[in-house]
């Protein structure tokens, strides 16, 4: 039987858009007592079909119920649906479910058309059964009578009803295909995205009747310029696939909507205009980093398979160094004993709702440990990510003082900052090792809670004497980082912190600035202490200075877009501390407009200067786009702003002279 099942998914099981252009035209569930007007029966066996009480074909009930014995038979019975107009349609999908309850034998079940009232039968597709069961049947189908005003379509029973005991259907759903048809299915782009190189990519099927030999498709965000491509391709009826537009896209950062649209297909508009456009919400972060997959592992020393998951994680994880965080909770089931079950492991279990062991998630995904893959850690490790978490952590005798730095590159809300101290290796249990065990989360399971604006940098110490856990060795410990949103159970980002770094301070001062010549000039100062090896500079998440000496950096920008510059300064054993600014370089205007208006400083703090003649308007605006604050002027120059009431973050500065108006984007400190 040939299962049309991507036709179900993405497609066709959507009777609300069908029944828009009317492509479904029978849509039949047999909810009432009797046989639906229209319905009529053909053959032996005619009166063998009623509407039974029962849901045995696997949809509600009620369904119809072909009996083998009222009277019994040899030979043909047919159902039909009521007579469909199919001009103009070439082939037409049949689709429904049915239960087969067999006693001897094969037995045929079969549709046919009929286009002159059912004297004539054109066989459409047949099958042999000889089963028990449930059965769906979802066929494309084409024959002689298509192309004709008064069509009828029958589901078929051949043989000798002796030989079955009941055969039972439902949710009969006949579909007419246009000639000439795509539909788009899916917009093939992540929810977060980085602002540089993204990839816009759609899924499509035909669903129509002809060949799909080519496609001309176009995208674009919100207002921005439309990007139209033409795609070769051979699509044959119900075949998808999946097309990528060769232009790449930046974006600027915040929420943004990608809309794309099916224009042509074979060089023409296609005959179904409801199913060629879709939009998609995206996020885009200010900047990106890369992403440290958090792992999360339930386990027990009584747990029988947990050594089972051990086994699966250590050879996932020791193919993927640096790639993860971990954090494995240990429970005091399915038998009590283990030595090191907390109350922060069973305010986690409670959270996440664990109800067995082991019990695996990745970036707050449960997957099962025997479905556990470098595929599927690769998914989630290729993401980005709009946060960057860097920190370390020292022993004083037997206290751990961590200190943690959380960069935010979106507005973060809502968010818990969750520190976990790990044993990496403990041997006092019932089996020999366990690794990544936790002894103390601070300051709880509850975790530190976190808003940062775009573009903000916060600081966080931690402290704990260690002698009161069931650590063994006070050499051992590592200490896991993660930012969870924790309504949605979100993970921004995570990261192990390092070890015994003392003396480590990110770059001071980063500045950009607009040269007005079609170039910015990235700066910063070194630290106040602390002497880095180097600085890495990355723009926009593409590298320009690796480990290099110097403290500035110039390189030619495009009007109309945002910069994020990333300043890491380098220290021994791969450590490094990262600083950012970034700056909006305006869409040029004509000669009569306003020249690109200066603004300091930049980053603020209570207050900033416009630096502009014949002003007439300044309005400021919150990232949320609302209103914060509206001056008028008759024709001002030089015009200061306080900012005391504002809170720390990024604002839109819109500024209205006599010539013209201007936004710039401006940030207030911390």
């Amino acid at each position: 039987m040939k299962k049309l099942l991507a036709i179900i998914l993405t497609l066709l099981i959507n009777t609300a858009m069908f029944a828009q252009d009317g492509a479904v035209i029978i849509d039949e569930h047999f909810d009432g007592a009797s046989m639906p007007e229209g319905w009529t029966t053909f053959g032996e066996g005619t009166g063998n079909w009623c509407i039974s009480n029962t849901s045995n074909a696997g949809g509600t009930e009620n369904e119809v119920n072909l009996r083998h014995d009222t009277p019994t038979f040899n030979g043909t019975t047919r159902l039909a649906a009521p007579a469909m107009n199919l001009n103009g349609v070439n082939s037409i999908i049949v689709q429904f479910k049915f239960h087969f309850e067999n006693y001897l034998g094969t037995h045929k079940l079969g549709v046919a058309t009929s286009k002159d009232g059912g004297v004539t039968w054109h066989q459409a597709w047949q099958e042999g059964f000889s089963s028990n069961g449930v059965y769906t049947v979802d066929e494309l189908l084409s024959t002689p009578d298509m192309n004709n005003g008064n069509v009828l379509v029958a589901i078929y029973y051949t043989g000798n009803s002796e030989f079955f005991y009941n055969l039972y259907f439902d949710d009969i759903r006949i579909i007419a295909l246009k000639n000439n048809d795509a539909s788009l299915n899916e917009i093939n782009v992540l929810d977060k995205l980085p602002m540089r190189g993204n990839e816009i990519s759609f899924t499509l099927t035909n669903s129509g009747h002809d060949v799909i030999n080519s496609i001309e498709a176009q995208y674009h965000f919100d207002d921005e310029e439309i990007v139209t491509e033409t795609f070769q391709t051979h699509l044959e009826s119900l075949e998808s696939q999946t097309l990528t537009f060769s232009k790449k896209k930046n974006l600027n950062p915040d929420a943004n909507t990608c809309h794309v649209e099916i224009t042509k297909v074979n060089g023409v508009p296609d005959d179904d205009q409801t199913n060629n456009h879709l939009d998609k919400n995206v996020f885009v972060g200010y900047g990106s980093t890369p992403r440290t997959v958090m792992i999360e592992h339930f386990s027990s020393c009584t747990c029988p398979h947990c050594p089972n998951a051990d086994a699966v994680m250590a050879t996932l994880t020791a193919s993927n160094p640096g790639k993860f965080a971990y954090v494995k909770y240990e429970m005091n089931w399915p038998g009590p004993g283990d030595p090191y079950y907390t109350e922060d492991g069973q305010a986690m279990r409670d959270y996440y709702n664990v109800t067995g062991i082991p019990n695996l998630f990745f970036d707050s995904k449960d997957i099962y440990f025997i479905d556990v893959s470098q595929e599927n850690f690769d998914s989630l490790y290729a993401s980005c990510a709009f946060a960057d978490i860097k920190g370390s952590f020292t022993m004083s005798g037997s206290v751990i003082n961590i200190v943690i730095d959380v960069t935010s590159h979106f507005n973060m809300d809502g968010c818990k900052l969750m520190v976990s101290v790990n044993e990496k290796t403990t041997t006092e249990n019932v089996r020999e090792e366990f690794h990544h065990v936790m002894m103390k989360m601070l300051p709880d399971a509850n975790g530190t809670d976190l808003t940062l604006n775009p573009m903000e940098t916060k600081h966080f110490e931690f402290s704990h004497d260690m002698s009161g856990t069931f650590v063994e060795e006070l050499d051992d410990l590592e200490v896991a980082a993660w930012i969870h949103k924790r309504d949605t159970k979100e993970i921004i980002n995570s990261h192990f912190l390092y070890e015994n770094v003392t003396g480590i301070n990110p770059a001071r001062n980063i500045q950009m600035t607009d040269n007005q010549d079609g170039t910015i000039t990235v700066s910063w100062e070194s630290p106040n202490s602390g002497s880095p090896d180097g600085y890495d500079l990355h723009i926009n998440g593409e590298k320009f200075l690796n480990n290099s000496s110097e403290t500035s950096y110039t390189f030619d920008s495009e009007a109309d877009t945002y910069y994020i510059a990333e300043v890491t300064a380098r220290y021994g054993n791969n450590v490094s501390v990262k600083e950012i600014s970034d700056l909006y370089i305006p869409m040029a205007t004509d000669e009569n407009s306003t020249p690109s208006i200066k603004i300091h400083p930049n980053p603020f703090d209570n207050q900033f200067v416009i630096n502009e003649n014949d002003i007439v308007e300044v309005s400021i605006f919150n990232i949320s786009g609302q209103i914060v604050l509206e001056k008028k002027y008759y024709s001002a120059s030089n015009v200061t702003i306080s900012t005391e009431s504002f809170n720390p973050g990024v604002y839109i500065v819109k500024v209205s002279t006599k010539k013209g108006e201007t936004n710039k984007k401006i940030i207030k400190k911390q």
